[in-house]
């Protein structure tokens, strides 16, 4: 019977650009070990120059189509995020943890931010829609942040 190696067993993973999961050009992969233990956990794909071009072109091109979508619907897709977010919180949080060697119950708030994140800036995007058409300075005299 044929036995697998634990390292032989660790995923790759991918830079995520123009919507493909793609290798580094170079080839190149370096290990993500878990600071506690010395276990790795995966084998993420090197960005050099190149990778690091193609994305920010990528996301250039995506801003310009994004920008285009009403504000409600953009707060649909981030109100989604965080329901997404809320869901898996245990399972990120402990990834958090493995990878960082961040306490659990930290990690834990971490997700919880990314998530009230995700939640108020849908809520503000369906609020300058519905209700702020008067611009920046409305903005501001109804007491909302400027950062």
């Amino acid at each position: 019977m044929l036995q697998a190696r634990k390292e032989d067993m660790v995923m790759l993973y991918r830079n995520y650009i123009d919507g493909k999961w793609v290798e580094s050009a170079s080839g190149k992969v370096f290990e993500s070990l878990n600071p506690a233990n010395g276990e790795v956990l995966g084998r993420v794909s090197y960005a050099g120059p190149n990778e690091i071009d193609s994305a920010v072109e990528a996301a250039t091109r995506a801003f310009s189509r994004w920008r285009q979508v009403p504000a409600p619907r953009r707060a649909e897709t981030l109100f989604r995020a965080g329901d997404i977010l809320q869901r898996r919180k245990e399972e990120l949080a402990i990834m958090l943890t493995r990878e960082m060697g961040k306490v659990l119950k930290e990690a834990r708030g971490d997700v919880q931010e990314a998530i009230d994140m995700a939640y108020y800036m849908a809520k503000m995007g369906f609020k300058k829609t519905y209700i702020f058409h008067g611009g920046w300075d409305e903005w501001l005299a109804a007491g909302f942040p400027a950062n």
